[in-house]
């Protein structure tokens, strides 16, 4: 089995090496954070937008029953022969 030297070159590389990797996974840490907040305030518009979305068929749904209501009332005084003076 061979002995390698750790000669001071060789011990430069390596600090070298470590703080280059330091920093690598430090920009990740910080990408991933921000990834995060980004995730964060997309879920927060989708959130806002599908309560929007729920509203608005909330108010669909109304002007839904009003129309049938409506339409019944119409066909209702149509069938009635004393309203009707064509009969």
């Amino acid at each position: 089995m061979t002995v390698e030297r750790w000669d001071d070159d060789r011990l430069d590389r390596l600090a070298s090496m470590v703080e280059s990797n330091a920093r690598v996974i430090q920009a990740l840490a910080n990408a991933a954070a921000e990834a995060r907040e980004e995730r964060q305030e997309i879920l927060q518009l989708i959130a806002q937008q599908q309560a929007s979305i729920d509203r608005q068929q909330e108010e669909i749904r109304g002007l839904q029953t009003e129309n049938r209501r409506l339409i019944d009332s119409i066909l209702n005084q149509r069938d009635r022969p004393e309203d009707n003076p064509t009969n």
